[in-house]
């Protein structure tokens, strides 16, 4: 398990002033899993740092199935741009994976914290960076990969996912069925 400190140091090194602001304001949780941390049905102003367990984001398509798009695991950050921004119910869900350890923060708090701490808000803008870079980067290996490099990304990338998620989230997560990926796996 993970640190508040030792998340936030992996982003962005912050001072241990700056560091004690938003640690006054986080709350240590513990969710089971399979719990729905947001839900396109009712606005949720919160923030999460994973410091233990692993997470996905899914929306649900016109025919009813779940597409998983964002797999998640420690250190990483759950939060609905959706409600951070607009202040209404997210357009996804994002589902816990294991039982998890997550700290929490309210967005309001967050928000100001950012307009008040230069290094809170620096703190911000990195995430938001990697948060795009990541967007980008899944956005181009999805038109430019086959399925078997995406694949391979993937577990390079983060080994230990085959462990911990389940093969129908990883086939979601790469744009392919769970068939399609057992075949990528038997020829590996």
């Amino acid at each position: 398990m993970y640190s508040l400190q030792e998340i936030i140091h992996h982003y962005y090194p912050i001072s241990e002033q700056s560091f004690n602001k938003i640690e006054a304001l986080v709350m240590k949780v513990e969710m089971p899993k399979k719990t729905i941390v947001f839900d396109p049905k009712q606005y949720e102003p919160k923030f999460y740092f994973i410091a233990k367990g692993s997470a996905r984001v899914y929306v649900v398509d016109d025919e009813g199935n779940e597409v998983s798009y964002i797999l998640f695991l420690e250190k990483d950050y759950l939060l609905s741009f959706d409600g951070y921004l607009h202040q209404k119910p997210s357009y996804e869900y994002i589902e816990l994976l294991e039982d998890s350890v997550l700290y929490e923060l309210n967005t309001e708090d967050l928000k100001y914290l950012y307009e008040t701490d230069l290094e809170l808000a620096n703190f911000g803008r990195v995430l938001a960076d990697k948060f795009a870079y990541y967007t980008e980067s899944r956005f181009i290996d999805r038109l430019s990969l086959s399925a078997t490099a995406r694949y391979i990304k993937l577990i390079e990338t983060y080994p230990e996912i085959l462990q911990r998620i389940p093969l129908k989230y990883i086939a979601s997560y790469l744009g392919i069925t769970q068939v399609s990926l057992s075949r990528i796996r038997a020829k590996i």
